[in-house]
């Protein structure tokens, strides 16, 4: 799996790709969060649409990398407070492993899943006019 940031004036678009891995996105979350501009963005909004679909459920089959992931979330929170976090995807088996993760390893912020990213910029917008 590869992926694309976009910073935007108010947060960061991550643009998922190809076979989904918990290390690539451990790698994009490690990336947002230790640029500068992290400290003053309003969402984060990773967008796995465009992922392999037969192979996404492997981004939550590593626990010990998802624990990684959910940490470094975790700590970022205590740099800016006022981070939203929205994934986007249209497969079950992922929606179902983050929310299962995030019920196992609650987040300190808002995070919800979407189908699109029109529904995600919304809510992100919505809760950061």
């Amino acid at each position: 799996m590869s992926f694309k940031i976009n910073w935007e004036p108010n947060g960061v678009y991550v643009k998922f790709s190809g076979p989904a891995t918990a290390s690539v996105a451990l790698r994009a979350t490690v990336d947002v969060q230790q640029d500068p501009r992290f400290d003053k963005l309003s969402y984060v909004i990773m967008d796995c649409l465009d992922t392999d679909k037969t192979d996404s459920s492997q981004l939550g089959a590593d626990s010990a990398i998802v624990a990684q992931i959910i940490a470094i979330r975790t700590g970022g929170f205590f740099i800016n407070r006022k981070v939203r976090f929205a994934l986007i995807t249209t497969d079950e088996n992922l929606k179902l492993q983050v929310n299962q993760s995030h019920t196992g390893f609650p987040l300190p912020y808002p995070s919800r899943v979407f189908s699109t990213l029109a529904e995600a910029h919304e809510w992100v917008t919505q809760l950061n006019p």
